[in-house]
C-alpha cells in the first residue's frame, strides 16, 4: 500500500486508505496534498482527483508515474489547482492533462514538471494554462520553445536549465518570450548556450535586459537585493 508521508492545509476532516493498490482520498476541503516519494504509479492515484474542488496544491514528486509508459499522463486535476509539483516521475513527456484547451487550468500558477525527459512543450499548453507565474522544466530535454509562450501574460520564472537550447539556433528562444511576456528571471544554466550568444542571436533579448535592468534600479532604490545575472550563465 502507499504511504502517505504528508498532508498540509486541511480544512475539513481527512480520510486516505488504500484498496487495490489505488489511493483513495475522500477530502472534499481539502487545499493541499502532498503525496511525494511514495513509488506510486499511474495505477496508484485516484482518477476522481478532479472531484477536490477546494485543492489548490498538489505535490506528486519522486514516485515513478510514467514508469508503465503511461505518456506522460497525469491524473485530471480540479479547476482550483494552483501550484503542481510532479518533479522526476519518469513521465517522459510533457502531460497532455495540462494541453487541453476544452479543460482550461486558469487558477494553475506554479508548475514544476523538472526531471522528467521532456522534449516537447506543446503548443496548446499556453492556452490551456495561460495564467501560469512559474514553470520549472529543468534536467529535461529540451530544445525549443513556441512562439506561442506570448500567451502567458503572467509569466515571471522560467527555469529551463539543464536542457538542450542551443546558442546557434535563435529560433529555440523566440522574440515572443522576450518581449510579450512579462518574465524577468530566466534560467539557461547548463545549456549550450553563451552570454554572448544570448545579445547578437536572439531577437527581442535587448527588451528582456532592458525589463530586468527596470527592475533592478527599483529593487536597488528599495533596499532589496535581487540576483540579475545573465540568465545564470558566465
Amino acid at each position: 500500500a502507499a504511504r502517505l508521508l504528508s498532508l498540509r492545509g486541511l480544512v475539513g476532516r481527512l480520510r486516505v486508505h488504500a484498496q487495490g493498490g489505488l489511493v483513495v482520498v475522500n477530502l472534499p476541503l481539502l487545499k493541499t496534498l502532498h503525496l511525494d516519494s511514495n513509488n506510486l504509479t499511474l495505477k496508484h492515484l485516484p482518477p476522481t482527483l478532479s472531484n477536490n474542488t477546494k485543492l489548490q496544491t498538489l505535490s506528486l514528486c519522486d514516485n515513478p508515474i510514467g514508469n508503465n509508459d503511461t505518456g506522460g499522463a497525469l491524473p485530471e486535476l480540479p479547476l482550483s489547482i494552483k501550484s503542481l509539483s510532479a518533479s522526476n516521475c519518469t513521465l517522459g513527456r510533457f502531460p497532455p492533462s495540462l494541453a487541453r484547451t476544452e479543460y482550461v487550468l486558469k487558477n494553475l500558477q506554479i508548475l514544476d514538471l523538472s526531471r522528467n525527459a521532456i522534449i516537447e512543450i506543446p503548443a496548446v499548453f499556453f492556452e490551456a494554462c495561460a495564467h501560469v507565474v512559474e514553470i520549472n522544466l529543468s534536467n529535461n530535454s529540451v530544445f525549443v520553445v513556441l512562439g506561442d509562450v506570448k500567451k502567458l501574460k503572467r509569466l515571471k520564472k522560467f527555469d529551463l536549465s539543464n536542457n538542450r537550447i542551443s546558442g546557434d539556433d535563435p529560433s529555440c528562444l523566440p522574440r515572443e518570450l522576450f518581449v510579450d511576456t512579462p518574465v524577468i528571471d530566466l534560467t539557461l544554466t547548463n545549456n549550450n548556450i553563451t552570454p554572448s550568444q544570448l545579445n547578437q542571436n536572439f531577437d527581442g533579448f535587448d527588451i528582456f535586459l532592458e525589463r530586468r535592468g527596470a527592475l533592478k534600479r527599483k529593487d536597488l532604490a528599495g533596499g532589496a537585493l535581487t540576483d540579475l545575472g545573465v540568465c545564470g550563465l558566465k
